[in-house]
């Protein structure tokens, strides 16, 4: 996918030169209009109808020169395309990186609130085996966990046990 977005990338740059030169042409050239039978020669584009371009009246130094030009500004736009790419690219590692840390994270706080749950129904289990002094000491370390968990892992998620 990135490949193909190069592709795009370059291909319309290049098609940006193209159409560059080729606005640039007629305009510094003897152009010969044909439309419906008429003939008119213009240093323009042709309104209507067919073009054909006679004579080009640049020299060839300044052709030679605007080519050097737009070679240039194509090189210049592809080191830019490329400066673009390789920002998108670490903006998407960073963005990548900070999902992993929050997932890891969320899978942390999930196993800590397992821990609890757990420790909550052997808490139960102890507190109905037990006799009456440490039936109450037992309910009220379960009643502290039940309030731990509901502070850590939220009171919509604690199980009745």
């Amino acid at each position: 996918m990135h490949f193909a977005s190069s592709l795009i990338a370059i291909r319309s740059e290049l098609l940006f030169v193209a159409l560059l030169f080729a606005l640039t042409l007629p305009a510094q050239a003897i152009v010969k209009c044909t439309d419906r039978g008429s003939i008119e020669y213009t240093d323009g584009v042709c309104p209507n109808g067919r073009t054909e371009i006679l004579r080009d009246l640049r020299s060839s130094d300044t052709l030679n020169a605007d080519r050097a030009d737009a070679a240039r500004r194509a090189a210049a736009d592809k080191a830019e395309l490329n400066r673009l790419e390789k920002s998108r690219q670490f903006s998407e590692q960073q963005t990548d990186k900070f999902r992993r840390r929050q997932l890891s994270g969320m899978q942390l706080r999930q196993q800590q609130c397992q821990k609890l749950l757990l420790r909550k129904k052997w808490l139960e289990e102890d507190r109905h085996e037990a006799t009456s002094r440490s039936h109450r000491k037992l309910s009220k370390k379960s009643q502290r966990l039940a309030e731990r968990y509901a502070m850590e892992c939220g009171p919509d998620l604690l199980p009745r046990l």
